[in-house]
């Protein structure tokens, strides 16, 4: 009788805890959901990518970063300033014409030393070659911590 009270209260001690991992999958959904609102009725009226709490919420409209991250994904970027992204970093940063995520590649050192605004080298996984413009630091706007996927 001992081993059959052992299994049952083994059995429902694993049922709480499936409970609570569901639980916090659940709340954790909630919590991107919202931020996704908060993002967008941020930018709406700002014109701007907003960030809430420090993170944001983009969809992947192009191939660039396959395989890394595939067109219609959604990533979860972190807000960050320069000093924080490290060769090999996926950015998300301001460029011609809108927004991109690809990854840091390096520095442009001569870029840098001759003093010219930019000089962070970027580029799509997906992609030949560098992107051909350089990105000034103050275009850096946060790094993929997640690829949330769809």
């Amino acid at each position: 009788m001992g081993m059959e009270y052992l299994l049952k209260k083994m059995a429902k001690l694993i049922l709480l805890l499936l409970e609570t991992l569901l639980d916090i999958g659940l709340l954790f959904s909630l919590c991107l959901a919202l931020m996704g609102i908060c993002t967008a009725v941020m930018e709406s009226c700002t014109g701007e990518p907003c960030f809430f709490l420090g993170y944001k919420i983009v969809h992947i409209s192009s191939s660039s970063m396959e395989d890394a991250i595939g067109k219609g994904d959604l990533v979860l970027i972190r807000e960050v300033d320069e000093i924080e992204v490290s060769p090999g970093d996926v950015i998300f940063f301001r460029r011609k014409g809108g927004y991109a995520v690809h990854r840091f590649i390096g520095i442009d050192e001569k870029r840098r030393a001759a003093g010219e605004e930019g000089y962070m080298v970027t580029k799509g996984d997906n992609n030949n070659i560098a992107d051909v413009d350089r990105l000034a630091p103050e275009d850096l706007l946060g790094k993929v911590v997640m690829n949330i996927g769809i």
